[in-house]
Protein backbone atom coordinates (compact mmCIF):
# COMPACT_ATOMS: atom_id res chain seq x y z
CA UNK A 1 0.00 0.00 0.00
CA UNK A 2 1.22 3.63 -0.60
CA UNK A 3 2.47 5.36 1.92
CA UNK A 4 0.02 8.00 3.21
CA UNK A 5 0.23 11.85 4.31
CA UNK A 6 -2.01 13.68 6.80
CA UNK A 7 -3.08 15.28 3.34
CA UNK A 8 -5.08 12.68 1.76
CA UNK A 9 -8.33 13.52 2.50
CA UNK A 10 -11.61 12.04 0.87
CA UNK A 11 -14.82 13.89 0.52
CA UNK A 12 -17.51 11.34 1.80
CA UNK A 13 -21.50 12.27 0.46
CA UNK A 14 -23.31 8.94 1.16
CA UNK A 15 -26.21 8.21 3.00
CA UNK A 16 -26.66 7.01 6.78
CA UNK A 17 -27.12 3.10 5.49
CA UNK A 18 -23.48 3.66 4.31
CA UNK A 19 -21.60 5.74 6.51
CA UNK A 20 -20.05 2.82 8.88
CA UNK A 21 -18.77 0.89 5.49
CA UNK A 22 -17.58 4.28 3.83
CA UNK A 23 -15.88 4.79 7.57
CA UNK A 24 -14.02 1.58 7.80
CA UNK A 25 -12.69 2.25 4.25
CA UNK A 26 -11.15 5.42 4.40
CA UNK A 27 -9.90 4.59 7.60
CA UNK A 28 -7.92 1.68 6.41
CA UNK A 29 -6.41 3.15 3.06
CA UNK A 30 -5.46 5.81 5.77
CA UNK A 31 -8.00 9.12 4.65
CA UNK A 32 -9.10 11.63 6.61
CA UNK A 33 -13.16 11.75 6.06
CA UNK A 34 -14.48 15.86 4.95
CA UNK A 35 -18.43 15.77 4.48
CA UNK A 36 -20.29 18.47 2.68
CA UNK A 37 -23.43 18.94 1.02
CA UNK A 38 -23.96 17.78 -2.46
CA UNK A 39 -25.15 22.07 -3.33
CA UNK A 40 -21.73 23.66 -0.77
CA UNK A 41 -18.98 21.41 -1.44
CA UNK A 42 -17.37 23.30 -4.23
CA UNK A 43 -14.09 23.92 -2.34
CA UNK A 44 -14.16 20.23 -1.13
CA UNK A 45 -15.01 18.59 -4.27
CA UNK A 46 -11.38 20.69 -5.56
CA UNK A 47 -9.53 20.33 -2.56
CA UNK A 48 -9.99 16.51 -1.76
CA UNK A 49 -8.11 13.81 -2.48
CA UNK A 50 -10.68 11.65 -3.45
CA UNK A 51 -14.59 11.38 -3.55
CA UNK A 52 -16.59 8.64 -2.51
CA UNK A 53 -20.70 9.79 -3.60
CA UNK A 54 -23.46 7.20 -3.64
CA UNK A 55 -27.25 6.75 -4.54
CA UNK A 56 -28.49 9.10 -2.24
CA UNK A 57 -26.49 12.06 -3.78
CA UNK A 58 -25.15 11.41 -7.19
CA UNK A 59 -28.36 12.99 -8.33
CA UNK A 60 -27.87 16.19 -6.44
CA UNK A 61 -23.83 16.65 -6.85
CA UNK A 62 -24.31 16.11 -10.85
CA UNK A 63 -26.91 19.16 -10.50
CA UNK A 64 -24.62 21.14 -8.65
CA UNK A 65 -22.54 21.91 -11.82
CA UNK A 66 -19.31 20.44 -10.51
CA UNK A 67 -16.73 19.91 -12.75
CA UNK A 68 -15.47 16.74 -13.65
CA UNK A 69 -12.85 15.19 -11.79
CA UNK A 70 -10.27 12.29 -11.28
CA UNK A 71 -10.27 10.28 -7.86
CA UNK A 72 -14.25 9.84 -7.81
CA UNK A 73 -15.33 6.46 -6.55
CA UNK A 74 -19.15 5.61 -6.02
CA UNK A 75 -20.28 2.89 -3.91
CA UNK A 76 -23.92 1.88 -3.58
CA UNK A 77 -25.73 -1.35 -2.07
CA UNK A 78 -26.71 -4.28 -3.76
CA UNK A 79 -30.28 -3.46 -4.95
CA UNK A 80 -29.45 0.24 -6.85
CA UNK A 81 -30.29 0.82 -10.31
CA UNK A 82 -28.14 1.11 -13.10
CA UNK A 83 -28.92 5.06 -13.41
CA UNK A 84 -27.27 5.66 -10.65
CA UNK A 85 -23.97 4.21 -12.03
CA UNK A 86 -24.74 5.95 -15.58
CA UNK A 87 -24.92 9.50 -13.53
CA UNK A 88 -21.75 8.60 -12.01
CA UNK A 89 -19.78 8.29 -14.27
CA UNK A 90 -20.99 11.37 -15.60
CA UNK A 91 -19.47 12.82 -12.96
CA UNK A 92 -16.23 11.27 -13.74
CA UNK A 93 -16.55 8.48 -11.45
CA UNK A 94 -13.51 5.65 -12.25
CA UNK A 95 -14.86 2.60 -10.68
CA UNK A 96 -18.16 1.54 -8.78
CA UNK A 97 -18.20 -0.93 -6.07
CA UNK A 98 -20.86 -2.85 -3.72
CA UNK A 99 -20.78 -2.45 -0.13
CA UNK A 100 -20.17 -4.15 2.10
CA UNK A 101 -18.81 -6.52 -0.29
CA UNK A 102 -15.81 -4.68 -2.02
CA UNK A 103 -14.05 -3.21 0.81
CA UNK A 104 -10.62 -4.61 -0.21
CA UNK A 105 -11.06 -3.24 -3.51
CA UNK A 106 -12.54 0.35 -2.11
CA UNK A 107 -9.42 0.50 0.16
CA UNK A 108 -7.13 -0.45 -2.95
CA UNK A 109 -8.82 1.99 -5.07
CA UNK A 110 -8.04 4.94 -2.42
CA UNK A 111 -4.74 3.86 -2.04
CA UNK A 112 -3.81 3.93 -5.69
CA UNK A 113 -5.08 7.68 -6.01
CA UNK A 114 -3.41 8.88 -2.85
CA UNK A 115 0.00 7.37 -4.82
CA UNK A 116 0.49 10.76 -6.98
CA UNK A 117 0.86 13.49 -5.03
CA UNK A 118 1.49 16.44 -7.22
CA UNK A 119 2.49 20.17 -7.05
CA UNK A 120 0.11 22.36 -5.44
CA UNK A 121 -0.73 25.98 -6.61
CA UNK A 122 -2.63 28.39 -5.06
CA UNK A 123 -6.33 30.12 -6.24
CA UNK A 124 -6.86 33.70 -5.10
CA UNK A 125 -9.47 35.91 -5.67
CA UNK A 126 -10.10 39.43 -5.99
CA UNK A 127 -13.37 41.46 -5.38
CA UNK A 128 -14.05 45.55 -5.68
CA UNK A 129 -15.74 46.33 -2.61
CA UNK A 130 -16.98 49.18 -4.26
CA UNK A 131 -17.30 50.52 -8.26
CA UNK A 132 -13.71 52.22 -9.06
CA UNK A 133 -11.78 49.89 -6.05
CA UNK A 134 -8.97 48.63 -8.46
CA UNK A 135 -9.51 45.14 -8.01
CA UNK A 136 -8.76 44.47 -11.79
CA UNK A 137 -5.62 46.06 -11.32
CA UNK A 138 -4.61 44.37 -8.34
CA UNK A 139 -5.50 41.00 -9.93
CA UNK A 140 -2.88 41.70 -12.64
CA UNK A 141 -0.23 42.83 -10.31
CA UNK A 142 -0.57 39.57 -8.01
CA UNK A 143 -0.17 37.53 -11.27
CA UNK A 144 2.71 39.63 -12.23
CA UNK A 145 4.58 39.37 -9.17
CA UNK A 146 4.00 35.48 -8.86
CA UNK A 147 5.55 35.27 -12.48
CA UNK A 148 8.88 37.76 -11.34
CA UNK A 149 9.41 34.58 -8.25
CA UNK A 150 9.41 32.03 -11.64
CA UNK A 151 6.16 30.44 -10.64
CA UNK A 152 3.56 29.56 -12.99
CA UNK A 153 0.90 32.45 -13.11
CA UNK A 154 -3.09 32.66 -14.49
CA UNK A 155 -4.81 35.99 -14.19
CA UNK A 156 -9.00 34.45 -15.15
CA UNK A 157 -11.16 37.60 -15.76
CA UNK A 158 -14.48 36.83 -14.84
CA UNK A 159 -16.15 40.11 -15.29
CA UNK A 160 -17.84 39.91 -18.17
CA UNK A 161 -18.78 43.77 -18.10
CA UNK A 162 -15.08 44.84 -17.44
CA UNK A 163 -12.68 46.74 -19.61
CA UNK A 164 -10.49 43.23 -19.78
CA UNK A 165 -7.30 42.23 -18.66
CA UNK A 166 -5.87 41.86 -21.96
CA UNK A 167 -6.20 45.71 -21.79
CA UNK A 168 -4.92 45.89 -17.76
CA UNK A 169 -1.89 43.87 -19.06
CA UNK A 170 -1.19 45.23 -22.70
CA UNK A 171 -1.84 42.18 -24.49
CA UNK A 172 -5.29 43.34 -26.44
CA UNK A 173 -3.67 42.66 -29.54
CA UNK A 174 -1.96 39.17 -28.99
CA UNK A 175 -3.55 36.02 -30.34
CA UNK A 176 -5.16 33.37 -28.38
CA UNK A 177 -8.17 31.94 -26.76
CA UNK A 178 -10.43 33.53 -24.99
CA UNK A 179 -13.25 32.62 -23.44
CA UNK A 180 -15.76 32.16 -26.55
CA UNK A 181 -13.61 30.22 -27.71
CA UNK A 182 -12.78 27.67 -24.88
CA UNK A 183 -14.99 24.73 -24.95
CA UNK A 184 -14.56 22.97 -21.69
CA UNK A 185 -15.72 19.78 -22.39
CA UNK A 186 -17.82 18.29 -19.37
CA UNK A 187 -15.34 20.90 -17.16
CA UNK A 188 -12.27 19.06 -17.74
CA UNK A 189 -9.44 21.19 -18.69
CA UNK A 190 -5.38 20.51 -19.39
CA UNK A 191 -3.58 22.89 -17.48
CA UNK A 192 -0.55 22.62 -19.95
CA UNK A 193 -2.62 23.16 -23.23
CA UNK A 194 -4.50 26.12 -21.79
CA UNK A 195 -1.23 27.98 -20.66
CA UNK A 196 0.33 27.01 -24.55
CA UNK A 197 -3.26 28.67 -26.03
CA UNK A 198 -3.67 31.83 -23.87
CA UNK A 199 -2.21 35.57 -24.62
CA UNK A 200 1.30 35.99 -22.47
CA UNK A 201 1.95 39.30 -20.63
CA UNK A 202 4.86 39.97 -19.41
CA UNK A 203 6.91 37.38 -17.28
CA UNK A 204 4.99 34.57 -19.39
CA UNK A 205 1.72 35.58 -17.20
CA UNK A 206 -1.18 34.09 -18.99
CA UNK A 207 -4.54 35.82 -19.39
CA UNK A 208 -7.67 34.33 -19.69
CA UNK A 209 -10.34 36.83 -20.81
CA UNK A 210 -13.46 37.20 -22.67
CA UNK A 211 -13.81 39.20 -26.39
CA UNK A 212 -15.19 42.50 -26.09
CA UNK A 213 -18.64 42.94 -27.04
CA UNK A 214 -19.50 38.53 -26.99
CA UNK A 215 -22.11 39.79 -23.97
CA UNK A 216 -21.78 36.26 -22.64
CA UNK A 217 -21.06 35.71 -19.08
CA UNK A 218 -18.35 33.17 -17.71
CA UNK A 219 -20.17 29.94 -17.08
CA UNK A 220 -19.21 28.81 -12.60
CA UNK A 221 -18.63 25.39 -13.82
CA UNK A 222 -16.10 26.60 -16.77
CA UNK A 223 -15.07 28.81 -14.02
CA UNK A 224 -14.08 26.04 -11.66
CA UNK A 225 -12.55 23.92 -14.11
CA UNK A 226 -10.06 26.05 -14.92
CA UNK A 227 -9.11 27.18 -11.51
CA UNK A 228 -8.84 23.69 -10.52
CA UNK A 229 -6.65 22.49 -13.31
CA UNK A 230 -4.45 25.17 -13.00
CA UNK A 231 -4.08 24.71 -9.45
CA UNK A 232 -3.86 21.14 -9.64
CA UNK A 233 -0.25 21.58 -11.80
CA UNK A 234 1.19 24.17 -9.00
CA UNK A 235 -0.14 27.09 -10.58
CA UNK A 236 -0.60 30.97 -8.91
CA UNK A 237 -4.23 31.28 -9.94
CA UNK A 238 -5.58 34.90 -9.78
CA UNK A 239 -9.61 35.29 -10.53
CA UNK A 240 -10.57 38.95 -11.34
CA UNK A 241 -14.27 38.90 -9.73
CA UNK A 242 -17.09 41.69 -10.41
CA UNK A 243 -19.16 42.96 -7.66
CA UNK A 244 -22.01 40.91 -8.24
CA UNK A 245 -24.23 38.78 -6.44
CA UNK A 246 -24.67 34.99 -8.48
CA UNK A 247 -24.03 31.39 -8.88
CA UNK A 248 -20.26 32.83 -10.52
CA UNK A 249 -19.40 34.33 -7.14
CA UNK A 250 -20.72 31.76 -5.03
CA UNK A 251 -18.54 29.04 -6.84
CA UNK A 252 -15.22 30.91 -7.02
CA UNK A 253 -15.13 32.46 -3.51
CA UNK A 254 -15.75 28.98 -1.80
CA UNK A 255 -12.89 27.19 -3.61
CA UNK A 256 -10.27 30.43 -3.53
CA UNK A 257 -7.91 29.54 -0.74
CA UNK A 258 -8.20 33.74 -0.36
CA UNK A 259 -10.46 35.83 -1.06
CA UNK A 260 -9.31 39.45 -0.96
CA UNK A 261 -11.84 42.44 -0.99
CA UNK A 262 -10.03 45.71 -2.40
CA UNK A 263 -11.81 48.72 -1.03
CA UNK A 264 -10.98 53.03 -0.99
CA UNK A 265 -10.21 54.56 2.01
CA UNK A 266 -13.52 56.69 1.86
CA UNK A 267 -17.16 56.64 3.97
CA UNK A 268 -18.96 55.46 0.75
CA UNK A 269 -16.50 53.22 -0.21
CA UNK A 270 -17.13 51.35 3.73
CA UNK A 271 -20.48 51.24 3.49
CA UNK A 272 -20.69 49.77 -0.04
CA UNK A 273 -17.55 47.43 1.17
CA UNK A 274 -19.30 46.12 4.46
CA UNK A 275 -22.29 45.44 2.43
CA UNK A 276 -20.17 42.94 0.07
CA UNK A 277 -18.10 41.42 2.70
CA UNK A 278 -21.07 40.30 4.33
CA UNK A 279 -22.25 38.46 1.14
CA UNK A 280 -19.00 36.95 0.51
CA UNK A 281 -18.64 36.25 4.28
CA UNK A 282 -21.69 34.02 4.02
CA UNK A 283 -19.93 31.53 1.56
CA UNK A 284 -16.17 31.69 3.04
CA UNK A 285 -14.09 32.50 5.95
CA UNK A 286 -11.09 33.31 3.89
CA UNK A 287 -11.57 36.45 2.88
CA UNK A 288 -9.57 39.74 3.95
CA UNK A 289 -9.29 43.41 3.15
CA UNK A 290 -6.56 45.55 0.68
CA UNK A 291 -7.20 49.08 1.49
CA UNK A 292 -6.07 51.58 -0.93
CA UNK A 293 -4.82 54.76 -0.62
CA UNK A 294 -5.41 58.41 -0.72
CA UNK A 295 -7.54 58.81 2.41
CA UNK A 296 -9.43 62.06 1.81
CA UNK A 297 -11.09 62.17 5.18
CA UNK A 298 -8.01 61.08 7.33
CA UNK A 299 -9.40 57.18 7.68
CA UNK A 300 -6.60 54.77 8.86
CA UNK A 301 -6.62 51.22 6.90
CA UNK A 302 -7.24 49.83 10.02
CA UNK A 303 -10.16 51.57 11.03
CA UNK A 304 -11.73 50.70 7.14
CA UNK A 305 -10.94 47.15 8.15
CA UNK A 306 -13.41 47.26 11.08
CA UNK A 307 -15.78 49.02 9.58
CA UNK A 308 -16.42 46.00 6.93
CA UNK A 309 -15.86 43.47 9.41
CA UNK A 310 -13.01 41.56 7.72
CA UNK A 311 -9.24 41.23 8.61
CA UNK A 312 -6.95 43.81 7.36
CA UNK A 313 -4.01 42.68 4.67
CA UNK A 314 -2.36 45.24 3.79
CA UNK A 315 -2.72 49.22 2.63
CA UNK A 316 -0.99 50.86 -0.26
CA UNK A 317 -0.36 54.97 -0.87
CA UNK A 318 -1.30 55.86 -4.41
CA UNK A 319 1.17 54.71 -7.38
CA UNK A 320 1.53 57.78 -9.64
CA UNK A 321 2.97 55.95 -12.63
CA UNK A 322 0.24 53.38 -13.19
CA UNK A 323 -2.54 55.84 -14.86
CA UNK A 324 0.10 56.19 -17.44
CA UNK A 325 1.11 52.83 -17.72
CA UNK A 326 -2.22 51.67 -18.12
CA UNK A 327 -3.12 54.21 -21.33
CA UNK A 328 0.37 52.96 -22.71
CA UNK A 329 0.93 49.54 -23.06
CA UNK A 330 -0.48 48.30 -19.70
CA UNK A 331 1.05 47.62 -16.00
CA UNK A 332 4.95 47.68 -15.57
CA UNK A 333 5.90 47.00 -11.83
CA UNK A 334 9.07 49.34 -10.67
CA UNK A 335 11.02 48.12 -8.18
CA UNK A 336 9.31 50.27 -5.49
CA UNK A 337 6.15 50.48 -6.62
CA UNK A 338 3.27 50.92 -4.20
CA UNK A 339 1.07 48.18 -6.13
CA UNK A 340 4.08 45.76 -6.23
CA UNK A 341 4.70 45.64 -2.07
CA UNK A 342 1.08 45.52 -1.67
CA UNK A 343 0.92 42.37 -4.89
CA UNK A 344 3.73 40.82 -2.88
CA UNK A 345 2.13 40.68 0.71
CA UNK A 346 -1.28 39.20 -1.31
CA UNK A 347 0.52 36.62 -3.00
CA UNK A 348 2.81 35.71 0.42
CA UNK A 349 -0.30 35.61 2.65
CA UNK A 350 -2.08 33.45 0.28
CA UNK A 351 0.79 30.87 -0.29
CA UNK A 352 0.73 30.75 3.70
CA UNK A 353 -3.05 30.08 4.00
CA UNK A 354 -2.84 27.34 0.96
CA UNK A 355 0.00 25.91 3.43
CA UNK A 356 -2.68 25.67 6.18
CA UNK A 357 -5.36 24.37 4.22
CA UNK A 358 -3.85 21.75 2.70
Amino acid sequence: MASMTESSTVLVMVSPDLADDVARVAAAAGYQIVRALPERCRREWAECTAVLVDASTVEATLASGLPRRGGLLVVGLAGDGPQMWRTALTLGAGDGFVLPDDEHAVVQALSRIAEPIGPSGVAIALIPGHGGAGASTFAAAVGLVACERGLSGLVIDLDDLGGGQDLLLGVEDQPGLRWQELTLESGQVVAASLHNALPHARGGLAILTGRRGSGTPVRPEAALAAIAAARGSGDVVVADLPRCEGELLDAVVETADLVVLVTAATIRACAAGREMAARVRARTGRVEVVVRGPAPGGLRAVEVADVIGVPLLTATRPDVRLAHQLESGGIALTRRSPLRRAATTVLDRAVSVRRVLR
